[in-house]
């Protein structure tokens, strides 16, 4: 039992992976100056940390994130702090230690297609949390009155972002719900750190 949960937690870290991208189409929606001014400061971040609960159709965790440019750790434990994957990486190679096993993987987006039957584009998680669109796909954005983005369709994935609250001078969503239908990543974040 607790080998399974294992394996469904690696796979689970690795749909995390955050790394980044390019250019983005321009969103057609009104923008206030102040929520572009959050939307630099979040795409201008190049070290951040975050701490969530995670929630997937068959699964609940606790999930610590680091990013420092394109590197990341990420640390994800089961209910009442059991089980525990860590996954440690950079563009070129992510590991897995899952405290019995310790895997290597050069592409880990097959990895996770394989494990799960998801496609998800790694290189786009990380701009998502940060309440962002990735800049190397075309997207669409809706946004509320404030101008803060409250979805994101790219890559045939529907992200919803909710609850901003300011972060150490930043506007920084603390409920993201990444969806690619049957599939879902709900995050709410408890913190963020810069």
């Amino acid at each position: 039992m607790e080998r399974k949960i294992r394996q469904h937690c690696g796979a689970l870290l690795i749909v995390l992976l955050g790394l980044s991208g390019c250019s983005v189409m321009p969103s057609p929606a009104p923008q206030t100056s102040a929520a572009a001014e959050a939307e630099r400061g979040r795409a201008a971040l190049s070290q951040w940390t975050l701490k969530a609960r995670l929630t997937t159709p068959d699964q609940r965790a606790s999930l610590r994130w680091r990013q420092s440019e394109q590197n990341f750790d990420l640390l994800l434990r089961g209910p009442f702090g059991f089980g525990g994957v860590r996954i440690v990486g950079s563009p070129d190679q992510v590991t897995i230690d899952d405290g019995d096993e310790l895997e290597v993987s050069d592409n880990p987006e097959l990895d996770i297609y394989q494990r799960t039957g998801m496609v998800v584009p790694l290189a786009a998680l990380g701009w998502w949390v940060r309440g962002l669109p990735a800049p190397h796909e075309p997207a669409q954005l809706e946004r509320d009155v404030a101008g803060h983005i409250r979805v994101i369709r790219q890559s045939a994935w529907v992200i919803q972002l909710a609850d901003y609250e300011t972060v150490d001078g930043l506007s920084m969503p603390q409920s993201v719900r990444m969806e690619h239908l049957p599939w879902f990543l709900q995050l709410d974040v408890s913190s963020w750190a810069f």
